[in-house]
């Protein structure tokens, strides 16, 4: 009992230094559905921060290959390997770069559509409802913000600005996330 106290002690303590040292700070704004959530994101390196409010914080920990959630209200933390995706289980979008151009933040934002069909499981069946995903967003090339945040998955950079909704199989949409960088 006493090296898990100790051990939490210890990220916690770690997770209190991160901010000061990170290279880069992202604030962002997602809206899913109509509700807004601010998430600060701070990157160095192979470590990336995640505050989601409320004292709910992930830790990237790509040199480490592994993921840290912590609940700073309940006092806990879960440590993860870094999950590999699998080949072929979640399939590359389909990218177009409109060509048009403009100044985000300071940045010269790409306009990029993407389209991604994906094939569900349902229990007992290999293959399950279609869903598409159609992204609408502007993109830049940041050098921090790449690999180890998972943002340029296919994408073209790192989403300054984007817009998704998700379509079931019959073609009407289910659901809505908007993200955009305030800061």
């Amino acid at each position: 009992m006493l090296q898990n106290t100790t051990t939490g002690a210890l990220a916690f303590l770690l997770v209190a230094a991160i901010p000061g040292f990170s290279d880069t700070k992202i604030v962002t704004t997602y809206t899913t559905d109509g509700q807004p959530v601010v998430t600060t994101i701070y990157a160095k390196g192979e470590r990336v921060r995640y505050d989601y409010g409320k004292g709910l914080i992930l830790l990237r920990q790509c040199d480490l290959k592994r993921m840290v959630q912590l609940d700073e209200q309940a006092r806990t933390f879960l440590s993860l390997p870094e999950e590999q995706s699998a080949a072929g289980s979640s399939p590359n979008p389909q990218v177009t770069d409109t060509g048009d151009r403009k100044e985000i933040l300071g940045y010269s934002a790409r306009h990029l559509t993407m389209t991604r069909v994906t094939e569900g499981k349902t229990e007992g069946k290999a293959q399950g409802k279609k869903e598409r995903t159609d992204t609408d967003g502007w993109y830049i090339d940041l050098k921090d913000m790449t690999v180890c945040s998972g943002q340029d998955s296919g994408s073209g950079g790192y989403p300054l600005e984007y817009t998704i909704p998700t379509y079931g199989e019959s073609g009407k949409p289910s659901s809505q996330v908007a993200m955009s960088v305030t800061a």
